[in-house]
């Protein structure tokens, strides 16, 4: 795979990042909560996935990928009766803060 890194590490260290990545050939995955969400790669990596992608079979697949993330989202909102997912920070901001209240109580 690559270095494996955390969005804060990530964030804290963009530029030290972004140079091994770009001079060194470093492939870079961003993690979120443990669980990996995107990649940081070179041009030359970037270029070739590119290549890769320009072929029929894996068109259809994405485009086939595209279509159940669409079903997926559209049953979330189904099931949610139209209600937009709550924003994760804002989650993870009330969740710290009952967590810091709770403590103050001790």
């Amino acid at each position: 795979m690559g270095d494996v890194i955390n969005v804060v590490e990530a964030k804290a260290h963009f530029a030290e990042w972004m140079n091994r990545v770009a001079y060194q050939g470093h492939r870079v995955v961003i993690e979120r909560h443990g669980k990996p969400v995107m990649a940081w790669v070179g041009m030359d990596d970037l270029a070739r996935l590119e290549a890769i992608g320009t072929t029929p079979d894996v068109r259809e697949q994405r485009l086939a990928a595209l279509a159940l993330a669409a079903e997926a989202r559209a049953q979330i909102r189904a099931e949610r009766h139209g209600q937009p997912m709550p924003d994760s920070t804002e989650t993870l901001h009330d969740l710290r803060e009952g967590r810091t209240h709770e403590t103050d109580m001790r």
